[in-house]
């Protein structure tokens, strides 16, 4: 079952690369997008990706 999601952005290139986070979101497993989605309700996780120093800790921390 399809449901349209409406991707608003603050630009053309702002609402473009939010389609595409969306399309790669949905490529994945439920639970693994679940789980995501329960992280992004954590402002403490998503203190880890709001800044360029924390991202990159978490990704090397990953291996990605």
């Amino acid at each position: 079952m399809a449901t349209i999601l409406q991707v608003t952005g603050a630009n053309a290139a702002d609402e473009k690369k939010r389609h595409e986070a969306f399309s790669d979101l949905n490529e994945l497993d439920t639970v693994v997008l679940t789980r995501i989605a329960e992280l992004s309700k954590s402002p403490k996780a998503l203190s880890y990706f709001k800044t360029t120093i924390m991202f990159a800790a978490v990704k090397k921390f990953l291996g990605v």
